[in-house]
């Protein structure tokens, strides 16, 4: 019952389900984490090779946080060795040490040499060292603990700590670690700004498994009876459910969907207009570059090295990820020949609309309002099913690419 519970919590995670197929690596990070304390489990029980060594460098290349987990595991690890004193746990403790450093310091001298940053490019694109990453980190871990049922799946794992055999509660303590590890390092890296709570997936299917399992043992010492015990633990596995199935009624799925649509249909029509070797600035560097198949500039520094190192004001206090920007570099080095100005509007915006209107992002904001934009582009659009694809367009590439509107020569026929 303990497993079907569990399978049943996990599939009804709308944080699981929806990242599993969004193309990133919550997915990925989920099941080595997952694999990772598994084989962790074994090796505490007599397993010789400690292949959680590679699982969690495997993790730790999938994701950085994945570090602290490595040091969690290789923690208990070490513990166990110094606890036990006997030539098989100090054989599995080197072996453990040996095969991490081999795994992950080969991927880290090469990701060092090719890139020559401690970390991803991501990091510096969206952390910061002001305690207002860590304020929004914890409404972030806050937020989505509430919303998957952590809080009493966390104190159902306590409870194997003072309740469970003692092989299980080794394996309590671990679990325990791990999730304060991992809730730290979403804590200090100030969340996420998309919803469905990606950096809290990797932990659900380590935390639903260790929660259930101690509830069920609470719920076995209050109710010893077999048909009773199985009875209340259907309505607690039924309550648990409806509370989660709650989270996948989403109504801005539809909306998402709806964007992911406009912009592959963006980016087929950039591959089918625009030459090979222009370079296409964006503010969502995804879908765009991706059918588009040009050279990109991600306006946000997610995938640019100079923006991502770039100072801007009040880091931090913004979206997370969506704060980076430089607009000299943007507009002198980079020098984009075409700047996408969002999704679909229901009109053509010529400057005066551009500047009325302006934007939701720092980065937008500093763009458009900066006298140079103007100066160097001047505003074009795509027509789309009845909408139009704004953007700005470099003003010595005007009249190379067909457009449907362009600020100078007003409206064309294609």
């Amino acid at each position: 019952m303990v497993l079907a519970v569990t399978l049943l919590l996990i599939a009804l995670n709308d944080s699981l389900v929806f990242w599993g197929f969004s193309g990133l690596e919550t997915g990925m990070a989920a099941a080595l984490l997952t694999l990772t304390a598994y084989l962790f489990m074994r090796e505490s029980r007599g397993a010789r090779v400690p292949w959680s060594a590679l699982a969690v460098a495997a993790a730790a290349m999938t994701r950085p946080e994945m570090m602290l987990v490595a040091a969690v595991t290789g923690g208990f690890t070490l513990r166990e060795a110094a606890e036990r004193r006997d030539g098989g746990s100090l054989r599995r403790l080197a072996a453990w040490c040996a095969m991490f450093a081999v795994a992950y310091g080969t991927y880290f001298a090469w990701r060092y040499s090719y890139y020559g940053h401690l970390f991803p490019n991501t990091y510096y694109a969206e952390m910061g060292t002001s305690s207002d990453f860590a304020n929004r980190g914890m409404g972030y871990v806050h937020a989505y603990g509430l919303s998957y049922l952590f809080l009493p799946f966390v104190m159902g794992t306590a409870a194997l700590v003072f309740a469970g055999a003692q092989g299980m509660r080794r394996d309590a303590q671990y679990v325990l670690a791990v999730i304060a590890a991992w809730a730290f390092a979403v804590i200090m890296e100030g969340g996420d700004a998309f919803a469905h709570g990606r950096f809290m997936a990797p932990m659900v299917p380590l935390t639903y498994v260790a929660g259930v399992a101690g509830l069920t043992i609470i719920l076995s010492r209050a109710i010893p009876q077999r048909r009773q015990l199985m009875m209340a633990g259907l309505l607690t596995a039924a309550l648990a459910a409806l509370a989660l199935a709650r989270g996948s009624a989403d109504p801005t799925v539809p909306g998402d969907r709806h964007a992911r649509d406009e912009r592959e249909a963006l980016g087929r029509l950039l591959r089918a207009d625009v030459p090979a070797e222009y370079t296409v600035a964006v503010y969502a560097s995804g879908a765009v570059p991706y059918y588009s198949q040009t050279r990109a500039l991600d306006l946000l520094g997610l995938t640019d090295e100079t923006i991502a190192h770039s100072t801007v004001p009040n880091f931090g206090k913004g979206i997370a990820g969506h704060e980076k920007y430089n607009i000299p570099y943007t507009l002198t080095v980079a020098r984009p020949e075409l700047i996408m100005l969002g999704d679909t509007a229901p009109f053509v915006m010529p400057k005066a609309t551009i500047l009325q209107l302006g934007g939701g992002l720092p980065a937008y904001n500093a763009l458009i309002n900066d006298p140079r934009t103007f100066e160097l582009y001047e505003a074009a659009a795509f027509r789309y099913q009845g909408r139009w694809f704004n953007f700005l367009q470099r003003k010595d590439v005007v009249g190379k690419i067909a457009t449907d509107w362009t600020e100078s020569g007003g409206y064309t026929e294609r």
